[in-house]
């Protein structure tokens, strides 16, 4: 999945390319059904989790380098617990 994402650091905006890979998320789901007494049989579907899931995923500047391996990023962005 692409992004485009933009830094913001001067007065002009640099828009960076960047890739998401490898996109986990572990949880708990609640599903509820609202039935009905004809076809489809479904009228409702809603969803939510339990507990907060935990989400894992890699970022990768132009499909070659790892951002998520860089440890200003980590810091900068406090994401270290997405590793």
């Amino acid at each position: 999945m692409a992004l485009a994402l933009s830094l913001k650091f001067t007065k002009v905006p640099v828009v960076v390319p960047v890739w998401v890979r490898d996109f986990d998320i572990d949880g708990e789901l609640w599903v509820k059904l609202r039935l009905i007494p004809t076809e489809p049989w479904v009228g409702a579907v809603s969803w939510a989790f339990v507990s907060l899931p935990k989400i894992k995923f890699e970022l990768s500047l132009f499909r070659l380098f790892n951002l998520m391996g860089t440890h200003l990023l980590l810091q900068t962005f406090d994401i270290s617990s997405c590793n």
